[in-house]
Order: C-alpha cells, then structure tokens, then sequence
C-alpha cells in the first residue's frame, strides 16, 4: 500500500487556467496589481520628481499622465533623505489645486532589503500605522540594498524576494528608483531585477 501522495505545487490544467481571474491594473497597461516595477534614470533627471507625481496621483485618485491608477494609500520610502520632499509634495498639490492632506506616507530611512528582520518590521510599521497601501515606491534601490554588490545576482534576488515579500503581505504594488549603468540604456548593476520587473 503506497502513501498517499500530498501535492506540494499546484498544477492547473489550460482549462483552469483560462478561468484565473484577468490581471488588475495599479498603473493602467503598466504594472499590475501587487506588481513589481522599476524607474530607472541618470542623477539629475528628476526621478523622484516623477515618483512624488505618481505617488500623489494615486493617493488622489487623479490620471497619471492621462493613464489611469487605482486610487489608495502611497507609502515613500526616502532612502536617501527627506531633503525638499515637503517642498515637492506643496509644489504638487498647489499645482493641481488640492488643499489639504492626501493619503501619502513617508519613511524617512532605507530598509535594508538584504536583511529579513528590518524588512519584516517595516512590513508591519507600514500596516500598523494606516489602511494597506496600495503602493510603496523605495527611493533608491541602492540605498535599500545596504552592503550587498548590485552586480551580484544572489544579493539582487534577496532584494527582488523582499519586494515580493512587501507585495504579498501588504498588496501594494512595489516601484524602486534605480540609477542606469554607465551608457545610460539600463538599470546598474544585476540584470535579475529587470528580469523580475513586471
């Protein structure tokens, strides 16, 4: 009598599978729902700029360069210093016309991506102080990724599972700033992050 097999992955047939549900969107045709997305540009072209731009209009529930969101709360992970953020954010607000205060969080520190307990208490800091986001934008990549080689596939995907981790339990689509190599065509260091970016 042979024992009884307990199946430990999920094989769906073609059948099942065309009755998964359709992929949500964060960021219409872009990044989906709990996605992985990375922005990458030189120093100077004003990456944070533009995730500050996402950031709000997501909490805001306005049009992101005519591309639809899904509306709720933006957590901004200042990795490398808070210096102008507030700045940024009146300017944005003033631009648009909104008074008053919209569903962004800052964190004003890196977490260290490579290290499971700091990712672990940001995760629960993040859900203990406000409804689950559905956004968490790390600015920089390289900040978060304390003491690990970017060249280094294996330091890349600890990195990448942590983002993945903070997707899954929160149910925030994840977007890290990156700066691009030296001929400006692509993100720095292991290509495994492009790979994992949906």
């Amino acid at each position: 009598d042979s024992p009884r097999h307990v199946p430990r992955f999920r094989v769906i047939s073609e059948r099942e599978l065309e009755m998964l549900p359709e992929p949500q969107w964060q960021i219409a045709g872009m990044l989906p729902v709990a996605g992985l997305g990375v922005l990458f540009g030189a120093p100077g072209s004003f990456k944070s700029f533009v995730a500050i731009d996402l950031a709000n209009a997501t909490a805001s529930g306005k049009t992101w360069h005519k591309v639809g969101v899904r509306q709720g709360r933006v957590v901004y992970t200042m990795a490398e210093g808070s210096h102008g953020a507030k700045l940024r954010q009146r300017a944005w607000k003033r631009s648009r016309g909104i008074f008053g205060l919209l569903d962004v969080d800052f964190v004003t520190e890196p977490v260290n991506l490579l290290d499971s307990t700091a990712v672990s208490a940001f995760i629960a800091d993040v859900l203990a102080s406000g409804p689950p986001p559905v956004l968490v934008i790390l600015d920089t990549w390289h900040a978060c990724m304390v003491g690990a080689g970017e060249n280094d596939a294996k330091d890349t995907g600890i990195a990448i599972d942590s983002c993945r981790l903070i997707s899954r339990e929160t149910g925030a689509a994840v977007i890290a700033l990156h700066h691009p190599g030296k001929a400006n065509e692509q993100e720095r260091g292991s290509s495994s992050l492009r790979g994992a970016a949906d």
